[in-house]
């Protein structure tokens, strides 16, 4: 049996899809609802440039015990390559957002730092 059979099997036994078998998951806390609502509603604008080989989902949750919200990131690629560049491009979209809102949003918005 070959080595991407063997991988395969391995992660069907995990649960991920045997398409999309890297996978990966970003945590982001934010203070306040508002600052969060805005940045998943500015992010999810933009769409993966390969989305047959990348898959990107984005959920807000609130956490209770801390009083903050969280934006949580899934990503699930085909390759490790493409992972790492979807991850890379998000993290640039998301440093470029963050500097406006603070920029732009001084009152409701600010980073610490």
């Amino acid at each position: 049996m070959d080595q991407v059979t063997e991988l395969n099997k391995e992660i069907a036994a995990i649960g991920a899809p045997a398409s999309h078998p890297y996978r990966s998951q970003i945590e982001i806390t934010f203070p306040e609802p508002r600052s969060a609502k805005m940045v998943v509603d500015i992010i999810s604008v933009d769409k993966e440039l390969s989305s047959d080989r990348v898959i990107r989902t984005i959920s807000l949750a609130a956490d209770k015990d801390e009083g903050s919200y969280v934006m949580m990131v899934n990503f699930e690629a085909t390759e490790a390559r493409m992972l790492r560049v979807a991850m890379s491009s998000f993290y640039d979209s998301l440093a470029v957002v963050l500097k406006c809102l603070q920029e732009f949003d001084e009152d409701h918005f600010a980073l610490e730092g």
